[in-house]
């Protein structure tokens, strides 16, 4: 992924929803990015992101810098849409996620939750029904280490279900929580 390579992308909104498309596939393609990768939109001015990019382990592969540009759209419509995708995270679930609980984004969490080494308590909102959650943070990992068991048998979750997490604006850590 060269640092500093500018990659036009375009943005289709319907509704209050944004969706990137036509070349956001082969960008996808081009910088190598996997399933479980994180990446973070920094807006730049105008129609321009830096997006660093975070592999699922939370460490940068070794160029780590994309930057992108859309001159089609106007910087306010464009800084809202991106920056709605920084209140949360998606991750497709694997075998190990189900058997011993799902690990976090670490660099995601650690940027956009408290950063300490500790056990500390989250809620998951799914429809009407609410769910508390134990996060293990440490210097490297980040994981649900209670109540993931549970949470992922009742709403009967398997390998390759995605979840998506968007933060809500709430002094204890909460997120609204979707499977597709």
């Amino acid at each position: 992924m060269p640092n500093g390579v500018k990659t036009t992308v375009r943005i289709t909104n319907v509704g209050h929803e944004a969706f990137l498309n036509e070349s956001w596939e082969s960008f996808v393609y081009t910088h190598s990015i996997e399933v479980c990768d994180t990446l973070v939109f920094t807006h730049q001015g105008g129609p321009d992101f830096k997006i660093l990019r975070y592999k699922a382990n939370g460490c940068m592969p070794d160029l780590d810098a994309i930057q992108s540009e859309n001159s089609d759209l106007e910087p306010p419509q464009l800084q809202l849409n991106f920056m709605s995708t920084l209140s949360g995270f998606t991750c497709v679930l694997i075998a190990s996620d189900l058997d011993r609980g799902l690990n976090l984004p670490t660099i995601w969490w650690k940027t956009h939750v408290e950063d300490t080494n500790s056990v500390q308590l989250v809620i998951f909102w799914v429809g009407d029904d609410t769910w508390i959650m134990y996060v293990k943070i440490e210097a490297e990992n980040v994981w649900i280490c209670r109540g993931w068991k549970t949470f992922a048998r009742v709403n009967q979750l398997r390998v390759g279900t995605t979840c998506k997490f968007k933060m809500l604006p709430w002094p204890t850590p909460t997120f609204s929580v979707t499977f597709s």
